[in-house]
C-alpha cells in the first residue's frame, strides 16, 4: 500500500494531530493521511466536484456556521437526502426520456436512426432505468458526432443574430455592463442546456465578459421559448426586457430555437451520465428554492432562509448530501466505465478527477460524531473494486448532535452505498483502572437502557486502585485551588508528572481557568496551559486545559471535570454524553467538581466518589501541599 493511498477521517482537528503523533510513533508517516471531516467537505467539494464557487466554476457559498436545514440530526439529514436523491433520479429520467420522444419525431431521418437505436438497447421493453443513463458513458457515440454540427450552427447562429442587435444598438452592450450586478442577483432560470448547467454563470471577474454571456445566453434562451411556446423567466428574462424594442424579430430566433431544442436533447440523453454527477448541484438549487417556497418541513421557514437560499449560500449539511449523491453516482458510472472497451473514464476528464481521489483502505476514528451521509461520503471514497473500510466509535460517546444515534443507521448505509458492514461489538475497555470502568459502566447505564456488560480490563492492565474524587461548592479561587492541590497529589503519586487533563465545557471558560492554576502551580514549576479552540494537542509534560468537545479519542492518566452542574443546566441534551466521554478519558485519576451540589441525575453513581482526598486515607480534605498565595480571579 502507497503512502497515500489511505485515509483516516475523525471529527477534531485535536484528535487528527492526536492520531498523527500516533502512527508516527508507530513508524506509520501521516503524510496527510489523517483527516477532519471539516476539512476534506471543502476540498471535495470545491476542488473536484464543482459544489463551491471558485475562481471559474461551482454553484455555492459554503457557510459552515449557518444553515436552513430544519432538523440537524442524522436522521433529518438521512430523511433530506433520500428525498432529493430520488428527486434527482426523476428529474434526469423525465429529461431524458422527454428528450428521446423528441428525437424520435424529428424531420432529419439520421438523428431519427439513431434515437431508435438508443432506446432499443434500453431493455427488452424500451423502459429507460436510470442504471440506463449512467452506462450511456461511453454509448450514443453516433449522437455524440451529430451534436458537434449542431453546436457550430448554434454558434455561429447566435454570434451573427448578436452582432447585428450591437452593430444598430451599441448602447445594449454598454447597458448590461451598467446593470450586471442587478442581473446576477436574479434567479437563473436554467432555460437552455439543462444537462449542462452544472457551473453558476458569471464566474467570470472581467464585466465585460460577464455581459457578453449574458447576452447571449439571453439570446438562446429567448429563441428557445419562441419554439416552445413558453414564457421565458429569471435572469434571461431581465436582460431581454432591458434590450426591449432592440430585440430581434421572433422569425428571426426560430432557427436558432429549433436547433437549441435539438442539441440539448441529444445532450439531455449523451451527457446523463456527467449531469447524474455534476449537474447535482444546479438540480438542488432549484430543488431547494421550490421547497422552500412550498413550505417544505426540510427547511426553516422565514425571510432568513430565503435569503441565504438567493445568495447562493450552502451548509455543511447540505453540502454533505451532494457529496454523497455524487460520489455514490459517480462510483456507479466508473463501475461500468471500467468494464468498457472504449476508455471511457480517460474520454471524462471530470470523471477521472474522481477516480483519481479513489483510496485503497478507508478508516474512521469516533465514528459516531459523524453524521450518517458523512460517513456514506468515506465509504464511497472507497475504490469500488475493494470497498474496504473500517470504522470505530462508541454510540454513548457522541457528543455532536448530527453524530449516528442508532445501529439502525448503519443499515441505511447498507442499502444506499451497497455494501454490508459487518458489525462487532467490543468489550474491552481504555487503560483504565477497575474503579473507573464500573464508574463508567454504572454511569453508561443511565444513558442506555439496554442491559450493559461489564466493561473488561484491557491487556497488561496493572489495575491501579484509586477512588474517583467528587467536590462540592466549588468556584473561582476555591476551585482553582483545590485542582491545583490534586495535581500536586497526582505528581506526588505517580513520581513525576504524568499526562492530566482538565474539561470544561465551553471554550470560553478554558483560558480562566488555565490562567488561576497557572498562577497556584508556579513555585512547583508545573506549566499549565488553555487549548479552547481544539486545534493544539499540547504537551504532556504540561497540565492541559481542553473543551470537553475536543478530547473524542485521547487519554490522560488524570482527567478533572470541572463544574458538572452548571454543565448539566447549560448543556442538557448532550449533557450525559459529555460527562461519559469525560470519565473515559481517565486512565487512573478521576476528579469531578461542582459549584454547587451534584446534579440529581448523577446521584445515582455518587457511591462510585470520595469526597476528600487522594493522600487522605479517611476521605477527608488533607493538608494543602500549596503554599499561601495572592487570591486569583476565576470567571
Amino acid at each position: 500500500m502507497g503512502a497515500n493511498a489511505w485515509a483516516m477521517f475523525c471529527p477534531s482537528e485535536l484528535l487528527k494531530a492526536y492520531l498523527g503523533r500516533a502512527f508516527n510513533r508507530e513508524g506509520v508517516p501521516d503524510d496527510r493521511n489523517v483527516r477532519t471531516w471539516e476539512k476534506e467537505r471543502p476540498y471535495l467539494a470545491r476542488d473536484v466536484l464543482n459544489i463551491l464557487r471558485s475562481g471559474s466554476s461551482g454553484r455555492f457559498q459554503l457557510e459552515t456556521d449557518r444553515s436552513v436545514v430544519a432538523d440537524e440530526t442524522s436522521l433529518g439529514i438521512v430523511r433530506l437526502h433520500d428525498e432529493f436523491s430520488r428527486h434527482v433520479e426523476s428529474v434526469l429520467l423525465a429529461r431524458c426520456e422527454e428528450a428521446l420522444a423528441g428525437l424520435l419525431s424529428v424531420d432529419d431521418s439520421t438523428i431519427q436512426r439513431q434515437a431508435l437505436a438508443l432506446r432499443s438497447s434500453f431493455g427488452t421493453a424500451g423502459k429507460l432505468t436510470f442504471d440506463d443513463l449512467l452506462r450511456l458513458v461511453d454509448g450514443a457515440d453516433d449522437l455524440r458526432g451529430e451534436v458537434k454540427r449542431i453546436d457550430d450552427r448554434v454558434t455561429t447562429e447566435t454570434s451573427d443574430i448578436l452582432n447585428s442587435v450591437l452593430k444598430r444598438n451599441p448602447e445594449v452592450f454598454r447597458e448590461t455592463i451598467d446593470k450586471l450586478s442587478q442581473l446576477k442577483g436574479e434567479e437563473d432560470d436554467g432555460g437552455e442546456d439543462d444537462a449542462e448547467d452544472d457551473v453558476l454563470s458569471g464566474a467570470s471577474s472581467d464585466p465585460r465578459a460577464e455581459a457578453l454571456e449574458l447576452l447571449m445566453r439571453a439570446m438562446r434562451d429567448r429563441a428557445r421559448a419562441i419554439v416552445l411556446d413558453r414564457r421565458l423567466g429569471g435572469r434571461s428574462a431581465r436582460v431581454v426586457e432591458l434590450i426591449g424594442t432592440r430585440m430581434p424579430e421572433p422569425a428571426r430566433l426560430r432557427r436558432l430555437g429549433a436547433d437549441i431544442i435539438l442539441r440539448s436533447r441529444i445532450r439531455s440523453l449523451i451527457q446523463a451520465p456527467r449531469s447524474a454527477v455534476l449537474g447535482v448541484p444546479t438540480i438542488y438549487s432549484r430543488y431547494r428554492r421550490q421547497a422552500s417556497r412550498e413550505g417544505s418541513p426540510h427547511f426553516k421557514p422565514g425571510a432568513e432562509t430565503s435569503g441565504f437560499i438567493a445568495r447562493n449560500q450552502i451548509s455543511g449539511h447540505e453540502t454533505d448530501i451532494l457529496l454523497f449523491v455524487m460520489l455514490r453516482n459517480a462510483r456507479r458510472i466508473i463501475r461500468h466505465a471500467r468494464g468498457s472497451r472504449n476508455d471511457a473514464i480517460g474520454r471524462n476528464e471530470w470523471l477521472a478527477r474522481i477516480e483519481s481521489r479513489y483510496l485503497t483502505q478507508v478508516f474512521v476514528d469516533e465514528a459516531t460524531d459523524l453524521s450518517a451521509v458523512q460517513l456514506a461520503c468515506t465509504i464511497e471514497l472507497a475504490d469500488p473494486r475493494l470497498r474496504s473500510w473500517f470504522a470505530c466509535g462508541d454510540l454513548r460517546q457522541r457528543i455532536t448532535v448530527h453524530g449516528v444515534s442508532a445501529l439502525s443507521e448503519l443499515e441505511w448505509l447498507d442499502r444506499w452505498t451497497d455494501i454490508r458492514i459487518d458489525v462487532r461489538k467490543i468489550d474491552v475497555g481504555y487503560r483504565q483502572s477497575r474503579r473507573l470502568r464500573e464508574l463508567s459502566d454504572d454511569f453508561a447505564a443511565q444513558i442506555d437502557a439496554s442491559p450493559i456488560e461489564p466493561t473488561k480490563p484491557s491487556k497488561g492492565d496493572d489495575e491501579a486502585d484509586v477512588r474517583p474524587l467528587l467536590a462540592e461548592g466549588l468556584q473561582g479561587e476555591g476551585l482553582a485551588r483545590w485542582l491545583a492541590d490534586r495535581i500536586v497529589e497526582v505528581e506526588a503519586g505517580v513520581g513525576s508528572l504524568p499526562s492530566i487533563a482538565v474539561f470544561v465545557d465551553d471554550g470560553a471558560l478554558v483560558e480562566p481557568l488555565a490562567g488561576a492554576v497557572r498562577e497556584l502551580l508556579k513555585q512547583h514549576n508545573i506549566a499549565v496551559m488553555g487549548y479552547k479552540d481544539g486545534l493544539v494537542v499540547g504537551d504532556e509534560r504540561e497540565v492541559r486545559v481542553f473543551d470537553i468537545r475536543h478530547v473524542k479519542g485521547m487519554e490522560f492518566e488524570a482527567v478533572f471535570f470541572v463544574g458538572v452542574d452548571d454543565m448539566a443546566a447549560r448543556n442538557p441534551d448532550m449533557f450525559y454524553r459529555f460527562v461519559y466521554v469525560g470519565i473515559t478519558r481517565a486512565a487512573t485519576y478521576l476528579g469531578l467538581t461542582c459549584a454547587k451540589r451534584l446534579p440529581p441525575v448523577l446521584e445515582p453513581v455518587r457511591s462510585h466518589f470520595s469526597d476528600g482526598s487522594w493522600s487522605a486515607g479517611d476521605g477527608q480534605a488533607d493538608q494543602s501541599a500549596l503554599g499561601e498565595t495572592e487570591p486569583v480571579a476565576l470567571r
